[in-house]
């Protein structure tokens, strides 16, 4: 899974105490009322077994940015994970050294409620773009407000040709905003 430093830059997330093993027979296991390991093993190969970090504090986060984006007037069942864990092994282009990923508190999400694998228009203006990212950051910050145990880092990222619109969430301990 990769070498982890005996130090990181963030507050709250230490080097994995364990990993869970995914296979065939526990993918869609629920680690939540909404979500289960398969939300949060995006970009894994398909072959069984493999392994991914997965911290309670983001499932929680997940699960009460869920319940504000519903109280919203939206229809969201439940956000969809694009990424999830990502091994230190395996990085990806543009990920950084310490990425929240890698120690499993970290998560790139969007609303999607009609399953058409994009952002939904959260803002009603008849598009979809940055504007619909920034109002779901929006939403974490008034989650981090109502629950400051929660803080971590938020960003709104652009359409691009390969994705949609989303954000970064992560639970690092410390309040930190971006967009690109």
């Amino acid at each position: 899974l990769g070498r982890y430093p005996t130090t990181t830059v963030f507050p709250k997330l230490q080097r994995p105490r364990g990993f869970i093993e995914v296979t065939g027979q526990n993918i869609n296991t629920p680690v939540s009322p909404r979500y289960t390991i398969a939300d949060f093993t995006s970009g894994h190969p398909a072959r069984f077994p493999y392994y991914i970090a997965l911290r309670e504090d983001l499932v929680r986060k997940l699960e009460l940015l869920t319940d504000l984006v519903q109280a919203k007037g939206h229809q969201c069942d439940k956000l969809t994970v694009m990424s999830g864990f990502r091994s230190r092994a395996n990085r990806r282009r543009g990920s950084g050294r310490n990425s929240a990923h890698y120690y499993g508190g970290a998560a790139d999400v969007f609303v999607d409620s009609n399953h058409d694998a994009r952002m939904d228009d959260l803002n009603h203006d008849g598009e979809i773009n940055r504007k619909d990212a920034q109002l779901l950051v929006s939403y974490v910050d008034e989650l981090e407000e109502r629950h400051p145990e929660l803080a971590g880092g938020a960003g709104w990222y652009r359409r691009t040709r390969s994705h949609g619109p989303f954000i970064h969430m992560d639970v690092r301990g410390e309040r930190i905003r971006w967009h690109r």
